[in-house]
């Protein structure tokens, strides 16, 4: 994948993974904009269902006082007998007809008596309109004067707030308030004169308006008429908790999916680097063991050019040295190809140690007498620092010989100068110690962290400057973990590196 497509698949998964995180959190904090809402709604109308319930209590009670101080008379006077009275009015009425009307139309006596009679019984059933306007008007007077005196005591009388409501009371009396609205938060409460400045008459035990961003307030008594207004203010201490439980498991499945979303982005550009990196290694890797390669089969193709070119006489044909020349490179091919096929073999199988008892300074010996050719042409030296009285560990010989092999070629390879390796041994109770030391290039912080990962070579300037595939150290690192031990570098560029290796003196589990 190019450098320009990866930017571009990063960016575009950047852009939806924040937009999608952007829309969920948009929807939350909806959520909770309108659960806050929907709980002040609630509030406020316990609020007000409180004030009028104390208004209501108040005017009953003004009322009832009202009653009991006035005159009885007065009070039967507001509902009188209206059907005697009525009944008393028509009788008066019936006693003053014209009697002498009826005999000139030429009735007798007795007709006129059951005319009277009849007339007695209607009149005992009829309520003359003017009598009832007359009674009604009356009754409406006196209910106005009534309620005149109510409200001018209403209006004149200035009680205290102690007088007004119960303050013994009044907490409970919120409380009931706020569980017809489903409110089961506890809450703190004051009663001022005024809002927010005003002198505060009475307050709740644990009332601190600092301690709450959101209070809420309310007249007690609204209709009051000039007269100072009481305030009621309440505040929840745990109301934001609340409101972020409300939502319940909506938050928790957002922040939830918004992690798993993260960490599956943060996942997907990790192992498309990862493999881009793989790939970049994996090209020098071919381009490194081209190189490698080329070398001796060129020159295995130039000894078998001359072996077999007529024009050269056999007496001048140095058999000898084109067989060693022949040899060494043909050795030298199958080393890099062996090399690339363990690797192979780490990766598809599990490696089988071939254990015995291996001397660990006989090895070293053997390998710095292999190396001193090479460490001679460049005016160097390898210095054997042996001090472990008890050299002997178990393990694989061929591995752990290979092991220092790679860690003295890697001290020769990166050294710009003359070569200067030290390697000491030591003893612990549980094993050996063997540090390999050079005066190297060195090895930056940066890159000690990756040494020991597969196909990866520090970066000299030119990469073919050093030979090599990059599966030294990979190596040097498996052939230590399968013995059980560990290695650690310590370098700093420009003043060499120091390779220090532990192998156990017994392996307790094979693999």
């Amino acid at each position: 994948m190019k450098k320009t497509q990866l930017i571009l698949l990063i960016g575009l998964i950047s852009v939806s993974m924040t937009g999608l995180i952007a829309i969920q959190a948009y929807w939350i904090r909806q959520s909770i904009t309108v659960n806050q809402h929907y709980f002040d709604h609630r509030v406020y109308q316990s609020m007000r269902n409180l004030s009028q319930k104390l208004q209501d209590k108040e005017t009953i009670y003004h009322v009832t006082r009202e009653i009991n101080s006035s005159d009885p008379d007065s009070i039967r006077s507001l509902y009188p007998n209206i059907v005697k009275d009525s009944l008393k009015n028509i009788l008066l009425y019936a006693n003053h007809l014209p009697r002498k009307s009826l005999k000139n139309e030429g009735l007798d006596p007795d007709s006129f008596k059951i005319m009277n009679d009849k007339l007695a019984e209607i009149q005992n059933n009829v309520i003359t309109r003017k009598n009832l306007q007359e009674r009604y008007i009356k009754k409406v007077q006196n209910k106005v004067v009534f309620i005149e005196k109510i409200i001018d005591k209403l209006i004149s009388h200035h009680p205290k707030i102690e007088e007004r409501i119960d303050t013994s009371k009044i907490q409970e009396e919120i409380r009931q308030e706020l569980l017809t609205k489903a409110i089961h938060l506890p809450f703190e409460f004051c009663i001022r004169e005024t809002t927010q400045e005003g002198k505060i008459v009475y307050q709740s035990g644990g009332y601190h308006p600092s301690h709450s961003s959101r209070i809420y307030t309310t007249n007690l008594f609204p209709e009051d008429i000039l007269e100072k207004s009481y305030f009621l203010e309440i505040y929840f201490p745990s109301q934001s908790r609340y409101i972020f439980r409300s939502l319940g498991l909506t938050v928790i499945a957002s922040f939830i999916l918004s992690a798993v979303i993260i960490v599956i982005f943060s996942i997907t550009i990790w192992i498309i680097l990862r493999q881009k990196k793989i790939s970049e290694i994996k090209n020098d890797f071919i381009n490194n063991m081209t190189h490698e390669l080329k070398t001796p089969i060129s020159t295995l193709s130039l000894a078998a050019q001359m072996l077999s070119d007529k024009n050269i006489p056999s007496e001048k044909k140095n058999y000898d040295h084109l067989a060693k020349i022949i040899r060494e490179e043909t050795k030298r091919l199958s080393l890099q190809v062996e090399k690339v096929l363990q690797m192979a073999v780490f990766e598809k199988t599990q490696l089988k140690l071939k254990i015995k008892k291996v001397n660990i300074h006989a090895v070293l010996q053997n390998i710095s007498e292999n190396f001193h050719l090479q460490v001679s042409q460049r005016n160097g030296r390898i210095t054997l620092d042996l001090k472990a009285q008890d050299p002997v560990i178990e393990g694989d010989e061929m591995h752990i010989t290979n092991l220092f092999a790679n860690l003295i070629d890697n001290a020769l390879k990166y050294t710009a100068q003359d070569p200067e390796i030290l390697i000491t041994t030591r003893n612990i109770h549980r094993g050996i110690y063997v540090t390999v030391q050079d005066n190297g290039i060195g090895i930056s912080k940066e890159e000690q962290k990756k040494i020991f990962e597969k196909f990866y070579r520090v970066p000299t300037g030119n990469i073919h400057t050093v030979k090599g595939f990059g599966l030294g150290l990979n190596y040097v690192k498996k052939i230590v973990d399968k013995h059980k031990g560990n290695i650690q570098v310590e370098s700093e560029v420009g003043k060499g590196s120091t390779f220090k290796v532990f192998l156990p003196r017994e392996l307790t589990t094979l693999n």
